[in-house]
């Protein structure tokens, strides 16, 4: 299916070995007082959390120092945004690239726009995930689990731009976003992000359905129910999930390996320049 749209939403990107020095200088004093925003202090995960905003809704997330590194003159340093705000923000990007030791990936939200309406968009899981509906959203996993390698979430994006920013999307449109996470440590070199597309064929199924006459009877009302948000395919035994996937599999294929193959440099290479600046050996 080559009319599927592949981009990357959210990115987090590691900085490590950033000096107390130099946040305290330029994060506390020169980034703060340039966005009149103040740093909040969490109780679990890092200790500083900074939003940064601009008037056309471009974000950054700034954390620092982990709870779970000791007591040092340097910690890590994650920032999180959408790769189309990085520009926005290079000044900080180009500062951090001086002072940090490593630039790493962390994850980000692989996301496919399915040309088709959530109704007839049909994902399973193949690794025993359960599915949740919430609000016409459906997850793949918990809310806790939301940063989590192969966290799902299927929703229909033509609605979603139209109540959000106003927006009519010409069709019908499903997006299924994926989180892709290959080391929860947050040890993993951005360079070698573009050697390693992820695989998510490994951990869902999916299908668009174009022909409900080739289902039979109590599987389709089964496909019905379940796309209609009646019930979840968990709540069927494992001989009807088996069944439906095999029905299924004459209807067309969302190949997510094939197709973030055949996009990944293209998608990544604008971000990784603007995130790694001048430390590209190329």
């Amino acid at each position: 299916m080559n009319n599927i749209k592949v981009s990357i939403d959210r990115i987090i990107i590691e900085y490590t070995k950033v000096s107390m020095n130099f946040f305290n200088s330029y994060i506390m004093k020169n980034i703060c007082d340039f966005y009149a925003v103040k740093p909040t202090i969490g109780k679990s995960g890092f200790r500083y959390k900074l939003y940064l905003k601009e008037y056309d809704g471009s974000y950054l997330h700034i954390s620092y120092q982990p709870y779970n590194q000791g007591k040092s003159l340097s910690y890590s340093l994650w920032i999180e945004t959408h790769p189309k705000y990085l520009e926005r923000f290079r000044n900080i990007l180009d500062a951090l690239n001086i002072e940090a030791k490593e630039v790493n990936f962390v994850l980000c939200d692989v996301a496919y726009d399915i040309p088709y309406s959530i109704n007839n968009v049909f994902i399973a899981s193949n690794t025993g995930r359960k599915m949740n509906i919430f609000k016409g959203t459906k997850y793949f996993g918990d809310r806790k689990s939301s940063k989590d390698h192969g966290y799902c979430r299927v929703y229909d994006k033509k609605n979603e731009q139209k109540e959000k920013k106003n927006k009519e999307v010409a069709g019908e449109l499903t997006r299924v976003e994926i989180v892709y996470r290959p080391d929860s440590k947050g040890r993993f070199d951005l360079l070698d992000l573009l050697k390693h597309p992820p695989d998510f064929n490994r951990y869902y199924t999916c299908r668009v359905i174009t022909n409900t006459d080739l289902l039979k009877p109590e599987r389709k009302a089964i496909i019905m129910a379940i796309q209609n948000e009646l019930m979840t395919l968990d709540e069927f035994s494992p001989y009807q999930r088996k069944k439906i996937k095999e029905e299924l599999s004459n209807q067309l294929t969302v190949d997510f390996n094939d197709l973030t193959g055949q996009n990944w440099e293209e998608i990544l290479s604008d971000p990784i320049r603007l995130i790694y600046g001048r430390r590209l050996p190329f």
